[in-house]
């Protein structure tokens, strides 16, 4: 039995060594992973307060333009079917718009590259189609759609 009392004992020593060895490593990795975090998160909050800068930006810049360049990211291209035609007739424009364009941007966006005035915007996003293409299986991208009716005797004309 002594035998292995000695053996158990020589196993704690190793242990208590080991112990007392890994905080000392772990806190000299603790510290450079605290430092690193410290100048990451300096760097991250740069970086955000200059994307907020160059929002800001962009967001005067689309204000300012002239004869609206600008917006040509909003309004991507009139929507020329038989319908629309009916009715811009009663003075009712059909567009299609980015699908992160809101009410008052295509507001903006038509008073400045048509030179008319909008009396209201309906919107209306369209559900995505599957098509098929060699036997895969596929979506075709949704389309958002504008419908804008102008003020009486306000006219687009498209070329």
């Amino acid at each position: 039995m002594a035998l292995f009392d000695l053996f158990k004992n020589q196993k704690k020593g190793r242990d208590a060594d080991a112990v007392t060895a890994k905080p000392a490593r772990e806190t000299a990795a603790a510290e450079a992973r605290a430092r690193e975090k410290q100048t990451t998160s300096k760097g991250e909050a740069k970086e955000k307060k200059q994307n907020r800068a160059v929002k800001a930006a962009v967001a005067n810049t689309r204000d300012s333009a002239e004869g609206g360049e600008a917006y040509a990211s909003i309004i991507l291209k009139p929507f020329i079917t038989e319908k629309s035609s009916f009715m811009s007739a009663d003075g009712a424009y059909v567009f299609a718009v980015s699908k992160d364009a809101t009410k008052n941007e295509i507001k903006k966006a038509i008073r400045e590259m048509y030179k008319v005035t909008p009396k209201r915007v309906n919107i209306l996003t369209q559900h995505a189609k599957r098509r098929f293409l060699r036997g895969r299986e596929g979506v075709r991208s949704r389309p958002k759609k504008a419908i804008v009716f102008l003020k009486k005797g306000d006219r687009i004309e498209f070329v």
